[in-house]
């Protein structure tokens, strides 16, 4: 599996993907497959990845549909009040 290739405006170093998940196993199997190429942030629950996408700036977020507490909708919700410009990918593993 090869990691896709996207770049921010203008930055030679190296890009930031968020990673909310609260299985730390699937955490850790994105973080293997992105790490070579990409700065990994990581939260296990919606609060953690509200808190990351404010004050660490990613450029790709992955979120899981299902997490505790705030669920990952509504995290989305929130983050596309915030910064619209921000690609995000929902996962779910069902």
């Amino acid at each position: 599996m090869h990691a896709p290739q996207f770049q921010p405006h203008g930055s030679n170093m190296k890009k930031r993907v968020l990673l909310v998940d609260d299985e730390p196993r699937v955490r850790a199997s994105l973080r293997t497959v992105l790490e070579p190429t990409y700065e990994i942030l990581e939260a296990a629950d919606a609060a953690e990845g509200l808190k990351s996408f404010k004050h660490d700036a990613p450029d790709l977020v992955l979120l899981d549909v299902i997490l505790p507490g705030t669920d990952g909708l509504a995290a989305l919700q929130t983050m596309r009040t915030e910064n619209r410009a921000v690609p995000v990918i929902m996962l779910t593993g069902t």
